[in-house]
């Protein structure tokens, strides 16, 4: 069953969530005429949500980022992650299309929780995950997540919303100015798995470490099958900063993960939207903060293995300035 938890705070600010897949449904901000308007991609109803094509907003777990061939050897034993292409998202079994249960609630925070069996999706262990969302007066929203299980298991939890600070997708993200503190990001090879070499990104497209706009990537580069946006890993070294000029609204996101895939919507299978469109290339783009893809197969990375009777704590947090006001 479907439901609508909804948060607000003096500033206005509405945040929707639905309980299938711990999903952020909306985010919505109020203009100078005190309009509420959205800044994430929704779809149009909320019975997609049960399939979610595109993981709009959703919880992504057990893991996050891409595994080699989605497979994996904890403790001697292989494992292999059903249905996922290179362990995507965590595989067809993935936390993003389950119903959590609403734990606690109150206009000011929600918790959800999910009981994941052992070897569901073809992960080990009895987990108990939890995801708390909190929006406060300073105008954060914040992502708490917890996980115990009884097994050493792999537990790599992110969100995956789409954000487009124009107010209702009414542009594309291509003129938002974009920072990411991080000196270096992940070389990949043909398939996006990362290789276990990490690139400097200074004088090459990927340095945002100073603020430019979304679609300088371009420079240099045409759009094609061979580049359409971005699909990559920064290390991250401090915050994240989106910027619509337009509308003087700023969105920093804060991370206890030692990284962040971003991605520019550059497949956007062409879903319904709640303003009545549909998705474009480059309508949103995701900031996936999370252990390192890959890193239960490369000895330098995070290997996102969460030991048996631990507790798993991490937290993403988002500050958003409202603009024009």
């Amino acid at each position: 069953m479907i439901k609508i938890v909804k948060l607000t705070n003096k500033s206005g600010i509405v945040v929707e969530l639905i309980n299938i897949g711990a999903t952020i449904k909306s985010i919505k901000l109020p203009n100078k005429k005190g309009i509420l308007e959205n800044i994430t991609l929704t779809h149009a109803s909320d019975g997609a949500y049960l399939k979610n094509n595109g993981y709009f907003g959703s919880t992504v777990g057990r893991t996050s980022g891409r595994i080699l061939d989605s497979k994996y050897i904890l403790n001697g034993k292989e494992y292999v992650i059903e249905d996922a292409r290179n362990g995507l998202h965590g595989g067809k079994e993935g936390f993003s299309f389950k119903e959590f249960e609403i734990v606690e609630e109150s206009s000011s925070s929600v918790t959800f929780k999910y009981f994941s069996a052992d070897l569901e999706g073809g992960y080990p262990g009895n987990l108990d995950v939890v995801v708390e969302y909190i929006l406060n007066e300073d105008n954060q929203l914040l992502i708490n997540y917890q996980g115990n299980s009884d097994q050493d298991t792999l537990l790599n939890l992110t969100n995956h919303s789409y954000f487009n600070l124009s107010g209702d997708a009414c542009d594309l993200i291509l003129d938002h100015q974009l920072v990411i503190e991080g000196s270096h990001k992940l070389e990949v090879d043909s398939r996006l798995l990362p290789t276990g070499e990490l690139i400097p990104v200074d004088g090459t497209i990927y340095d945002f470490n100073q603020p430019k706009k979304i679609r300088s990537i371009f420079k240099g580069k045409s759009l094609s099958e061979d580049f359409l946006g971005l699909d990559d890993t920064w290390i991250l070294d401090g915050k994240i900063i989106l910027v619509n000029k337009n509308k003087k609204r700023r969105m920093t996101i804060e991370t206890t993960y030692p990284a962040v895939v971003i991605y520019t919507l550059n497949f956007p299978s062409d879903q319904l939207l709640d303003n009545g469109s549909r998705t474009k290339m480059h309508h949103g783009i995701c900031f996936e903060c999370q252990f390192e893809p890959n890193g239960i197969n490369i000895d330098k990375f995070n290997s996102a293995i969460l030991r048996q009777n631990k507790t798993y704590k991490h937290q993403i947090k988002y500050t958003f300035e409202m603009g024009e006001q």
